[in-house]
């Protein structure tokens, strides 16, 4: 797992966290943070990264006991407004091939991104791919986050992206693809 939520190591990465959807949290019922990660206990402290890995495993039995966390979480981020902008993230290395041919990607996990080119530009390094992302459900954590200055939008899982335009390649460093946030048919 990335220890940076705005850009993946390799496409691997980015794939293997969003190629199986979540689902089983829905019919939870909406508990208090503490009763929500009372059975989590065991698996604390890094709270957020065991929650990460659970969503990007496999085996989706894995979720199991994240579910009242996952309903608490969803919900709460259901309640806010969507928003459309233009979106930002990152992936070391050229993985622009995967967005070719108009083909859609279904991202599964939560997907950290900013609303600023300035905040994800130094994740990329000397070799990496940029996705510009039109987001259309974007959800707006700014003001929730430790470090509001981020500009952070969330892409919820089940977010589904297609290559707008050819991609953009840099003297073979950067590449740059144009993604479009759409509902899938």
């Amino acid at each position: 797992m990335s220890k940076n939520r705005f850009a993946n190591h390799t496409i691997f990465e980015l794939q293997e966290a969003n190629h199986s959807p979540i689902f089983g949290y829905e019919d939870s019922p909406i508990l208090t943070l503490e009763e929500a990660v009372e059975k989590l206990i065991p698996l604390v402290p890094g709270v957020l990264a065991y929650v990460m890995t659970a969503l990007r495993a496999e085996d989706r039995h894995a979720l199991i006991p994240w579910f009242a966390y996952l309903k608490l979480f969803m919900t709460a981020l259901n309640k806010l407004l969507p928003i459309k902008a233009v979106v930002w993230r990152g992936v070391y290395g050229d993985v622009s091939s995967v967005f070719a041919n108009n083909n859609i990607e279904v991202w599964w996990s939560v997907n950290s991104t900013s609303s600023d080119l300035e905040i994800v530009q130094p994740f990329l390094g000397e070799h990496g791919t940029l996705f510009t992302i039109e987001a259309k459900c974007g959800k707006d954590i700014s003001q929730f986050a430790a470090n509001p200055d981020e500009k952070e939008v969330i892409l919820m899982p089940g977010t589904c992206v297609r290559a707008k335009t050819e991609v953009l390649n840099f003297n073979d460093r950067l590449f740059v693809v144009h993604l479009d946030e759409i509902t899938p048919q």
